[in-house]
């Protein structure tokens, strides 16, 4: 599992406010739509070696921002593994944690994931900013609990089907296999192109055409907004996920959901003490 989250400058595309009213949006997009178009098929291709360069330099520089709150929140996930193992008492408790979703099915890890991350981040959003929902919040959270909503979902039967393939033990070389699965062949071939371009299109309030002529050069799109970004979150997630792992499956989610939810907390939280 791996949730992206979002960072100015993480991509060479400008990044589009959705705070305009409606109407002001379609008279911007109207006027923008022709020269957005002409700059796009203008732009000058860039060489993919340069593009791969220039996203290690990005992605290693938004690492080394979010260091430390991916490193507290690493630390406490590692700290509930060895109260997991050197505990054996403290089992129901962490079973009772995935009872709710083990009663609900898919519709309760929708629920969950979108409702803990889609709602939390946007209320951090609010309590560090202006302190007064808008209704720009009010579609940034519709966006973020139907995204992460469905994330929880793939999420949960991805590690369902993991269990039955590579095996429900504990052991290293099954947490590893599982680990460099989720890492390198999920996330880079499906959960990082589902954010990056749902989180392009939201930048782009919503419009399909440009988001479509940016497409139009694959490679140019993926050194420019997918590889910093996946860059930069598999320093947190490929340690996360090891963590993960090491739990029983039907446990594995809720303890995903934890991590998500702390890691936002800090993050925002370290951003905030930047800003001042």
């Amino acid at each position: 599992m791996s949730v992206f989250l979002e960072f100015q400058g993480l991509s060479y595309f400008p990044t589009q406010s959705i705070s305009l009213s409606y109407r002001d949006r379609l008279r911007q997009r109207g006027r923008n739509r022709q020269s957005y178009r002409g700059s796009q098929t203008s732009a000058p291709i860039l060489p993919f070696g340069f593009l791969v360069q220039k996203s290690l330099k990005i992605g290693l520089g938004a690492f080394n921002q979010t260091l430390i709150p991916a490193f507290v929140v690493q630390i406490l996930i590692g700290s509930l593994v060895c109260c997991y193992f050197l505990f054996p008492q403290s089992h129901p408790y962490f079973e009772k944690i995935s009872e709710f979703k083990k009663n609900g099915g898919w519709i309760a890890s929708f629920l969950l994931m979108g409702g803990f991350v889609g709602l939390l981040s946007e209320l951090i959003s609010v309590f560090t900013t202006t302190k007064k929902w808008t209704p720009n919040n009010t579609t940034n959270f519709g966006y973020n609990f139907i995204v992460f909503g469905l994330i929880g979902v793939f999420t949960d039967f991805f590690y369902a089907f993991q269990s039955k393939i590579v095996g429900s033990e504990t052991n290293f070389s099954t947490i590893a296999t599982k680990m460099l699965i989720d890492q390198f062949i999920w996330t880079p071939f499906f959960v990082s192109p589902y954010q990056v371009l749902l989180g392009r299109w939201k930048a782009l309030r919503f419009n399909f055409r440009p988001l479509l002529l940016e497409l139009r050069r694959p490679l140019q799109w993926f050194g420019k907004v997918q590889l910093p970004v996946l860059l930069s979150n598999w320093g947190f997630w490929i340690p996360m996920c090891t963590l993960i792992y090491c739990f029983p499956t039907s446990i594995q989610f809720p303890i995903a959901i934890l991590a998500v939810s702390l890691w936002l907390i800090l993050l925002n939280a370290i951003m905030k003490i930047d800003k001042k």
